[in-house]
């Protein structure tokens, strides 16, 4: 049983689900408290030692099923010898009685030798005769029984490793899907929730990078020196601490027709992790920048996406302008701008024919530490047509495609550990 936990712990790890080698460490040891006589027990402590987020419990589930299902120890079978029916009428009630029938007087006690031993009587015998058959017959359903759980086993084996391919084959998919195309309503949920679960994963990963960054490299010299006090030997560790600083995010996203939707999928990712920053601020435009960080804080995330469009001074009529939008953030947000600053825009690059006043982009790059560029567009698209991609890429540390998943986590991973020390 200890070896189908830790193969269904890798497996978890495998869909997606955040388990440790302690925990499933934890997982093998409540095995010791557990009778293991109801399957209901053992759904309830693997998932107590095993599962840390609700939203894992349909993944958590749905394993379960796959590898536990049929390899389940049988309960063990009372020592009393079993009953033996007559093939016709029903069995006999203890004492020979029936229903509606007085009970049988008992039985005399039979004589017994000098010896003390009780003699040997007809019934007796005839049990003696019968338990060879009995024992063979016994055998023969053992070993079919074995057949038939060893043709069991090897056909659940298929159908857990046909699951788990399915299911790598589905997150796969999802993890590609075209976010600027128009998903169906299933799909749009998917990808939600899997943007959730990313921000989650890439908090979890932070934090504990910080930790370890906090807690710094062993000095050896420093805890030679003091091992001197006691006699050479190490009882303190010196370490050299680091103290880490959280980056300050400014988000500028385009949210006219041609971006929004991936627009709205890098906002709830932005939201989800801005815990991780020293402060967030969001801005959405479309010739001009908008401040939508106060509808973000206030109301849950999808109300606050629909009130986004409902602003009055921002006109999703209007044709984009980067320019314009650029030169207003250096106009009217001056006091967000400072060295521990990573502007982070999302946009598609195309003036539409305006003026794209690149050096407005270079005059916040020499007022901030990092420009981060994510464009929706496949990159064989870029500097095609009104595309002015190449202008601004000279004063942005990074340019990168954003239409997938894939494409948002690696964009967030590169903000994350974007940090300074």
């Amino acid at each position: 049983m200890t070896g189908q936990v830790t193969e269904f712990a890798r497996a978890l790890r495998d869909a997606g689900v955040r388990v440790s080698l302690a925990e499933a460490l934890d997982a093998c040891r409540a095995l010791e408290h557990l009778s293991l006589e109801r399957r209901a027990d053992l759904r309830l402590a693997l998932r107590c030692a095993l599962i840390k987020d609700p939203a894992d419990f349909p993944t958590f589930d749905l394993l379960f099923e796959k590898y536990f299902r049929c390899h389940w120890p049988r309960r063990k079978q009372r020592e009393s010898r079993p009953r033996t029916f007559r093939h016709e009428g029903a069995a006999p009630r203890p004492g020979g009685s029936q229903p509606g029938t007085r009970p049988a007087p008992p039985r005399p006690e039979p004589e017994r030798k000098r010896d003390g031993k009780q003699p040997l009587n007809e019934t007796d015998a005839r049990k003696g005769e019968r338990a060879p058959d009995q024992r063979e017959e016994r055998s023969e359903e053992e070993r079919w029984l074995a057949e038939w759980l060893a043709d069991l086993e090897e056909g659940m084996g298929e159908a857990r490793r046909e699951g788990l391919r399915e299911l790598r084959q589905r997150r796969s998919d999802l993890r590609r899907l075209d976010l600027t195309r128009r998903l169906e309503p299933e799909d749009a949920r998917q990808v939600a929730e899997a943007v959730e679960k990313l921000a989650r994963k890439l908090a979890s990963r932070e934090s504990l990078r910080r930790r370890r960054a906090r807690r710094g490299k062993v000095d050896l010299k420093a805890t030679l020196a003091r091992s001197a006090r006691t006699g050479g030997v190490p009882f303190h560790i010196e370490r050299r601490r680091r103290t880490v600083a959280k980056t300050k995010l400014l988000l500028l996203c385009d949210v006219s027709g041609s971006v929004w939707r991936v627009a709205a999928f890098l906002l709830r990712l932005i939201h989800h992790l801005q815990n991780q920053f020293a402060r967030t601020h969001s801005l959405v435009f479309v010739d001009r920048p908008v401040d939508v960080s106060e509808l973000l804080a206030r109301y849950p995330f999808e109300d606050a996406l629909a009130r986004i469009r409902d602003i009055p001074d921002l006109n999703l009529n209007a044709y984009s302008d980067f320019g314009n939008t650029f030169y207003e953030l250096l106009d009217d947000y001056a006091p967000l701008l400072d060295r521990d600053t990573v502007l982070l825009v999302l946009g598609d690059a195309r003036t539409n024919q305006f003026d794209p006043m690149e050096w407005a982009l270079a005059d916040l790059r020499q007022r901030i530490r990092r420009v981060v560029w994510l464009n929706p567009e496949p990159p064989e698209r870029w500097n095609t047509g009104d595309s002015v991609i190449r202008a601004y890429a000279p004063f942005c540390g990074a340019v990168l495609p954003c239409a997938t998943l894939e494409d948002l986590e690696e964009a967030a991973r590169l903000l994350l550990s974007d940090t300074r020390a």
